[in-house]
């Protein structure tokens, strides 16, 4: 840095809005750089709208057959794929659906029998794995 008392007298005015121009100019950096950071780090943490995942153990102590299982955002009358993959819960069986992806607090699996009932049962995503037990008595929706 200079000594402005060895400057030229004509080089020895600074004035208020110099000064201030150059503290902004320092001071913009620094900031600009902790707004990416704030921005970045508020971006990449998790929200309650956030996707998990869950697993559900479905236990089949009914005398019906499981054909095919369904999930769906609860609310949502449209579910994806089916998730057995050809595979068939028999009476007095079970069978663990892992890694399942929820969009929300929660999620509903829907079970459809062999006569094409639907039952439908909603489980909690995020806490571990969840258990629906399938009785005779579980309502379904055989469409009549």
């Amino acid at each position: 840095m200079r000594d402005l008392d060895a400057a030229p007298p004509s080089q020895r005015h600074i004035t208020t809005t110099t000064v201030a121009a150059a503290a902004k100019r320092l001071l913009a950096a620094p900031l600009l750089a902790l707004s990416v950071l704030v921005a970045t780090t508020t971006l990449l943490l998790p929200s309650s709208s956030a996707h998990s995942a869950t697993s559900v153990r479905i236990v089949n102590n009914s005398t019906r057959a499981i054909h095919n299982l369904f999930l769906s955002p609860v609310g949502v009358e449209a579910w994806g794929d089916d998730l057995l993959d050809n595979v068939t819960i028999g009476a007095n069986q079970s069978h663990t659906l892992s890694g399942l992806a929820c969009d929300g607090d929660e999620v509903r699996v829907i079970a459809e029998d062999q006569n094409g009932c639907f039952m439908t049962h909603v489980v909690s995503c995020g806490g571990g794995e969840s258990e629906w037990v399938v009785t005779d008595a579980t309502t379904a929706d055989c469409g009549n």
